[in-house]
């Protein structure tokens, strides 16, 4: 449970910083050069204060960061159904007795396709985004550093992978089309290499089919 974690979390920040103020206020060394960076005033000299302030910045970062990481892996483990559950069975406890607004999230986005698993996938990927632009912050790595880095970069990615790009965009026309959902049986590929099956999964990069026999096919989307 989130909470668990997010408790034993609070605990280390409270002895980290528990050890750090135990430190003695006349306590003073000289700074390596190496060790420069918790030299807060430039001096040359290393004081408790220094140390208890890094300690506290520090510490406090990374506890943020770890509280963000615990509750995004709640919520994207929350979006997805248990072991064992059923949407037809789903459906009958919703005409019966009522069902609770997970359990109708989960209906809805259960076929795997159409526009309410595409804001899935979305709030997913937002979720990721916000848990590694803390992690930056946590890490004193400024974020629109890395954005521009990726930015200088992004032309010889995208050369790089066009097939990967081209994929994903179909992904995302094929989950808001619905021209086939997890469980239609179908039939694609080029004229002269067809391929049939079941589908399994809807993914990034490719569609899974399920053949007669087990075998799994994997095909790009873009075909």
């Amino acid at each position: 449970l989130p909470a668990v974690r997010m408790t034993q979390s609070s605990l280390y920040f409270v002895a980290a910083n528990l050890l750090a103020n135990a430190i003695p206020e006349s306590f003073q060394v000289e700074v390596p050069k190496m060790l420069r960076f918790l030299d807060a005033n430039g001096d040359g000299t290393l004081e408790a204060e220094e140390i208890e302030h890094f300690v506290y910045e520090t510490t406090s970062h990374i506890l943020m960061a770890a509280m963000n990481t615990y509750l995004v892996q709640y919520m994207l483990a929350i979006k997805r159904p248990p072991k064992g559950w059923r949407l037809a069975g789903s459906r009958r406890r919703a005409e019966t007795k009522g069902i609770s607004m997970l359990e109708k999230y989960w209906q809805i986005t259960a076929p795997r396709a159409g526009w309410w698993t595409l804001l899935d996938r979305v709030i997913t990927g937002v979720l990721w985004l916000g848990l590694i632009y803390t992690w930056l912050l946590a890490l004193g790595i400024d974020p629109s550093t890395v954005a521009a880095t990726g930015g200088a970069g992004g032309l010889a990615l995208g050369l790089a992978a066009q097939n990967v790009v081209s994929n994903g965009v179909a992904a995302l026309i094929l989950l808001a089309t619905t021209p086939c959902k997890v469980g239609d049986e179908i039939e694609t590929g080029e004229p002269d290499l067809r391929m049939s099956g079941v589908v399994k999964e809807i993914g990034w990069n490719a569609t899974t089919l399920t053949k007669e026999n087990g075998d799994l096919i994997y095909v790009p989307n873009k075909v």
